[in-house]
């Protein structure tokens, strides 16, 4: 598969697959990204708040899906929006028939494969963990790993983790829970950070990860972790 690397506005991405499904994936986001700008201009709430909320009737369905994760995960709706992105881009391009499709949004990846693919672990230019890796094996479900960080990136994170990072086939809801999960690591300490993770873990979420300079907590079913050599050059950013 290729590896390509698109930017539209605010979205940049990096997406793994055949040459034919990339305009399948720009003209997904692009739709989806006039959805929700056209929402916010009725809504302007939606686009600024750090609080969920119940969403008007008959929005469309991104709206809706980011609303409900957002209400599970407590936090507002952008705090999935490149969770949902991913998820919409990656379905579009399954849809069209594709078996094998990634789509990283800043660290927020959605992917169906048919093949096994390793996902780095990124927690900082200078963090020891920086080496490992997911290994995520093929599922019929979009997959989503999803990460909030208040030290890389330039995401808002309310904590001072270097990763909290959730799996789950709900990638949107996904996204909403590593940000949750990210505001509340406030102090370095294993026995609390498994605390709140044992708290955060909510039916569909499958596992959770969160690292915290020197000390690494999982919870839940994480993919196995394997040795990964860190190639910054791949890591999707700004």
């Amino acid at each position: 598969m290729k590896r390509h690397h698109l930017r539209i506005e605010e979205t940049i991405v990096t997406i793994l697959a055949e040459d034919k499904y990339l305009k399948v994936v720009k003209d997904e986001i692009l739709f989806q990204r006039d959805v929700l700008k056209e929402y916010i201009l009725r809504d302007a709430l939606f686009g600024t708040t750090f609080l969920s909320y119940k969403p008007n009737n008959n929005v469309p369905e991104i709206i809706d899906r980011m609303f409900t994760a957002s209400a599970i995960a407590d936090v507002g709706p952008m705090a999935c929006v490149a969770g949902a992105i991913a998820y919409f881009a990656v379905k579009a391009v399954k849809d069209a028939g594709a078996d094998y499709i990634v789509v990283d949004n800043g660290g927020d990846i959605a992917c169906h494969i048919d093949a096994p693919i390793t996902v780095g672990i990124y927690s900082g230019l200078n963090n020891e963990f920086n080496n490992l890796g997911f290994k995520i094996e093929p599922s019929e479900k979009i997959m989503g790993i999803c990460t909030s960080s208040a030290t890389v990136g330039p995401s808002i994170s309310l904590g001072n983790a270097d990763a909290a990072i959730v799996v789950c086939d709900d990638v949107i809801l996904a996204d909403a829970m590593a940000t949750a999960l990210g505001n509340e690591i406030m102090e370095k300490s294993q026995t609390v950070i498994l605390s709140i993770m044992q708290q955060k873990m909510t039916d569909g979420i499958d596992g959770m990860m969160v690292i915290y300079d020197d000390i690494l907590c999982s919870w839940g079913n994480i993919p196995p972790i394997i040795l990964a050599k860190e190639d910054y050059e791949k890591i999707t950013k700004n």
